[in-house]
């Protein structure tokens, strides 16, 4: 068990429906909303928590990264975080599945979900 990368987290939540960001009080058990799944079958990607991934941060990364299985900068300062946390007020930009954002520091709005397998597979 890993961290997913950050390619790896965003593949998942490709197709996520707008209303599949809520904004919730709080969290909510894994489940709780079996409608809003990504077009992968991942539940609870957004309105949980943000989730950690295993890539470093670099706000540029991706204007230069590879193309295929990009696997982030090599070292870095914060870790990836993607996705909508149920704190997310309506309208931020973090309610989109392509918006990167970083955190050094763990909050209760971070949390993280394990991925399988090899990486970049």
């Amino acid at each position: 068990m890993r961290l997913p990368q950050e390619a790896e987290w965003e593949r998942a939540a490709f197709g996520m429906r707008p209303g599949a960001w809520p904004r919730a009080k709080q969290t909510a058990p894994v489940g709780t909303r079996p409608k809003d799944r990504s077009r992968a079958g991942v539940l609870d990607l957004g309105g949980n928590v943000s989730e950690w991934t295993a890539d470093w941060y670099a706000k540029a990364y991706y204007k230069r990264s590879p193309e295929k299985q990009p696997r982030g900068p090599k070292s870095g300062r914060a870790h990836s975080v993607r996705g909508c946390h149920f704190r997310c007020p309506k309208g931020s930009r973090l309610r989109r599945a392509t918006t990167r954002h970083y955190s050094a520091t763990w909050d209760p709005t971070i949390g993280f979900r394990c991925a399988r397998g090899r990486r970049g597979r």
